[in-house]
């Protein structure tokens, strides 16, 4: 089936008074994001995603225009891939950002008309597609790791007459161009790449998430290369920056840790932490720990279960049960692989602790060619190095 010029600008204007600021409204108006992205994964709990193509029941294209992140691929396969069957299982790799958040990372990067933009996570290319809108194609460059996702955004969004610079890159290690007035990330690192510093001029802005949290930072590039500014308000959730087709995989590391005795065994006497996704404690174990995976679920006997994985093979396994006699809760913590990853994590936690429990959306960046820093300048200074 066809959808008319008509029917997709209406709907488009529609998402532009939800979402877009005067600035953006314009742009989200005039692009027509289903012919971006005409299919994607919708996740079928608990096991699989199901392809979803945008023609293929009347009004499905619509789906386009609300103000939701559509998945594009899962694992090695993207939606556009029709060969395999209709349905995968894994985790995803790229999507198209809900229009909000995309204008919102805009706004924050302060984008306005005559400045030079690099978009770091092409993906369908939507984000692209407004930039080159309102500032031209000439002043917009748009970058992803993965050869199929370049290749079709530069054709989909060519055909839209918007011809911003298109490039496959490790995002990473190297970045084309330099002196650009701003660059936004719509995928996340930990820590920033020195090469970010090194493409953005002097008074230019970086905004990127940090990988594994939700913390949104804004940072303005300063004469001596570095950078510094602050974590937003605002949350943000991107994924993370990868080299392959797909992320490595932590199964491994949970079976480890998900039965075994450990290394080492102490029961945790303090206060129980709440490891939620967003949360200031998940978030400060991720920075003090470098955490790539959490999991947890409640057996039958009330048992809650918890486990803090890292890629090098180190894992956590916090277990609060019941106590013996059925009076309160004890919580057990068995730890193996190369470090003590629980240990670490309270020694951040204990530092929170004593200054009050700051909000980690308190803390100033500071960006240098090495390292990342989060500092809060309360009334004891306190830093996290990335």
């Amino acid at each position: 089936m066809s959808v008319s010029e008509r029917e997709w600008a209406e709907a488009a204007g529609v998402l532009a008074e939800e979402v877009a600021t005067p600035g953006w409204a314009d742009a989200v108006a005039g692009t027509p994001r289903h012919l971006l992205v005409p299919a994607w994964w919708a996740y079928r709990p608990p096991t699989h995603w199901e392809r979803v193509d945008a023609y293929g029941d009347p009004g499905r294209w619509r789906v386009a225009y609300t103000d939701a992140t559509l998945v594009t691929r899962v694992g090695a396969r993207h939606a556009d891939d029709v060969g395999a069957g209709d349905t995968v299982t894994g985790s995803p790799t790229s999507s198209s950002t809900l229009p909000s958040l995309v204008v919102a990372m805009f706004e924050h990067a302060e984008v306005a008309e005559g400045d030079r933009v690099i978009d770091v996570g092409t993906g369908s290319g939507y984000s692209a597609a407004l930039l080159a809108h309102r500032l031209g194609g000439d002043a917009v460059t748009s970058v992803d790791v993965d050869p199929y996702l370049v290749r079709v955004a530069r054709e989909r969004v060519g055909r839209l007459g918007r011809r911003p610079e298109f490039g496959c890159v490790d995002a990473d290690r190297a970045l084309p161009g330099q002196g650009y007035d701003a660059l936004v990330a719509m995928v996340s690192v930990r820590p920033v790449p020195a090469a970010w510093l090194a493409a953005v001029r002097s008074g230019g802005r970086i905004v990127a998430t940090i990988a594994g949290t939700s913390l949104l930072i804004r940072a303005r590039v300063r004469d001596d290369g570095t950078a510094c500014g602050r974590v937003l308000a605002d949350s943000a959730g991107f994924m993370r920056t990868r080299v392959g087709d797909d992320y490595p995989s932590m199964d491994d590391v949970f079976r480890a840790g998900r039965d075994a005795e450990g290394d080492s065994v102490t029961t945790d006497e303090g206060e129980p932490y709440d490891l939620a996704p967003g949360g200031d404690v998940r978030t400060l174990v991720t920075l003090a720990t470098g955490a790539t995976d959490f999991r947890g679920y409640r057996r039958e006997d009330g048992a809650e279960l918890a486990w803090i994985l890292h890629s090098d093979g180190s894992w956590a396994r916090i277990e609060r049960c019941r106590a013996a006699g059925g009076g309160g809760r004890s919580r057990s913590v068995h730890q193996g692989g190369p470090r003590a990853l629980w240990d670490e994590a309270r020694v951040a936690l204990g530092v929170w602790e004593e200054r009050g429990r700051p909000s980690v959306r308190d803390f100033a960046v500071t960006v240098t060619p090495d390292a990342t820093t989060l500092v809060w300048d309360g009334p004891a200074e306190w830093r996290i190095t990335l």
